[in-house]
C-alpha cells in the first residue's frame, strides 16, 4: 500500500504540538496519504479534542480495511516482520503464510461493525453503564440474514 485514500471531512493540521503553531495541513477532501501523512492526521491534537482524534483514527483504519492486499503483506511479510519485531513476536510458521492471506481475504469481505461510545449519545463523565452494556450487546449479536424475497 503505498498511498492510502482518506476523505477529511475538515481542514487537519500537522504539528502545533506542545503550545507550537502547525507546520502544515490535510486538506479537507479525498487525500492520497503516505505514512507521515496518515499518522499526522490519526493522531492530530492541535485545537481538537480525544473524540474528534478517535474520529479520524476510526477513518484511517476504515480505509486501511478496505483499501489494503493480503497478498502485498505476503510479498512483503520480511520487511514487516522486521519492522515491527520489537512489538510483535510470533511462532506461526513461514509455511502457514499462503492460508493467512487467504483467511484476511475473507475477512475483507465481512462487514465491520463499530459502536462509538462518545458524546453526546454517551457521556463519559457519568457513564450510564447499563445502558452502555445493552449496546455492546446488540452491537456484537450475530446478525440474522436478510431473507431473499
Amino acid at each position: 500500500l503505498a498511498a492510502l485514500t482518506v476523505e477529511p471531512p475538515t481542514r487537519t493540521p500537522i504539528g502545533g504540538v506542545t503550545g507550537r503553531k502547525p507546520i502544515g495541513w490535510i486538506e479537507a477532501g479525498t487525500q492520497h496519504m503516505d505514512g507521515y501523512t496518515a499518522l499526522w492526521y490519526g493522531r492530530s491534537r492541535y485545537a481538537s479534542n480525544d473524540f474528534d482524534r478517535m474520529a479520524r483514527q476510526r477513518l484511517v483504519q476504515q480505509a486501511i480495511i478496505k483499501q489494503f492486499q493480503p497478498s502485498v503483506v505476503l510479498t512483503k511479510f520480511q520487511a514487516i516482520a522486521k519492522a515491527g519485531a520489537q512489538v510483535v513476536k510470533t511462532d506461526v510458521p513461514a509455511s502457514m503464510l499462503g492460508q493467512f492471506v487467504a483467511l484476511g481475504e475473507l475477512g475483507r469481505k465481512l462487514p465491520v461493525a463499530q459502536l462509538e461510545l462518545v458524546p453526546p449519545e454517551y457521556d463519559s463523565g457519568h457513564p450510564d453503564y447499563e445502558k452502555i452494556h445493552a449496546a455492546v450487546k446488540a452491537a456484537i449479536a450475530p446478525r440474522k440474514a436478510t431473507p431473499k424475497p
